[in-house]
C-alpha cells in the first residue's frame, strides 16, 4: 500500500519480520522530505516514528509480529502480538518568538536573509 493511501485510510499495517520493516522505512525515505502545508505535520510525525522504530530495529527491542496504524492523538498506534498497545505521538516544543521569525523567513527570498539563534531568541539578518 502507498504510504499516503495508508495515512488517510487510518488501516493497519503488518509487520511479520524485519526485513518487512527495514523495506518499509527504505520506502519512507522517498516520502518524508516534502514538507509543504498540511503535509509539514505528517511528515514530522512519519520522521519520530522511522526514528522509533529504527531504534528498535537496531537495538532489537521490537517483537513481531506488531501492526502501526495512523490515528489523530496519539499519531500511531502501534499493537503488539500480546495485544499490548503503544501510542506514538509527535510534538513539537518552540517559542513564540522562533515561530514569528520563521514565517517571516520563509516570506524572504532565500538569499536574502540568514537566521541567527541564541539560547533566548533568533532573529533574522540581512546575508551577505
Amino acid at each position: 500500500m502507498e504510504i499516503s493511501s495508508w495515512l488517510n485510510s487510518r488501516k493497519k499495517i503488518s509487520f511479520e519480520n524485519k526485513e518487512i520493516v527495514e523495506r518499509w522505512l527504505c520506502s519512507l525515505k522517498n516520502y518524508i522530505p516534502k514538507p509543504a502545508g498540511a503535509q509539514r505535520s505528517c511528515c514530522r510525525e512519519l520522521y519520530a516514528l522511522t526514528k522509533y522504530l529504527n531504534a528498535g530495529l537496531k537495538n532489537n527491542l521490537l517483537d513481531f509480529p506488531f501492526c502501526i496504524a495512523k490515528k489523530e492523538c496519539p499519531d500511531f498506534i502501534i499493537e503488539l502480538s500480546d495485544k499490548t498497545t503503544i501510542g506514538l505521538e509527535h510534538t513539537e516544543a518552540t517559542t513564540e518568538n522562533l515561530k514569528q521569525t520563521l514565517a517571516k523567513w520563509r516570506k524572504q527570498p532565500k538569499e536574502a536573509y540568514a537566521m541567527e539563534t541564541s539560547a533566548n531568541e533568533s532573529h533574522l539578518v540581512p546575508s551577505g
